[in-house]
């Protein structure tokens, strides 16, 4: 996805679809690791960056084709 949006500043809806999946997958596992380890603010901030990544490569998603 990373080649495709620097060739073209577009990522192909697959691409996107693979990297949500990989991040659902890395950020279930890590959200429950800070939130046991560290306090609620942390885990808070923590999760809002994950949202905020999802929310990009939603964007990205919608700037890109099939």
């Amino acid at each position: 996805m990373r080649d495709e949006l620097r060739s073209g500043g577009k990522a192909k809806a697959q691409s996107v679809g693979v990297a949500k999946w990989k991040l659902v997958g890395y950020g279930q596992r890590a959200l429950i690791e800070v939130r046991s380890a560290r306090s609620k603010a942390v885990a808070d901030v923590f999760h809002y960056f994950l949202l905020f990544l999802n929310q990009s490569l939603d964007q990205a998603a919608e700037a890109g084709g099939p």
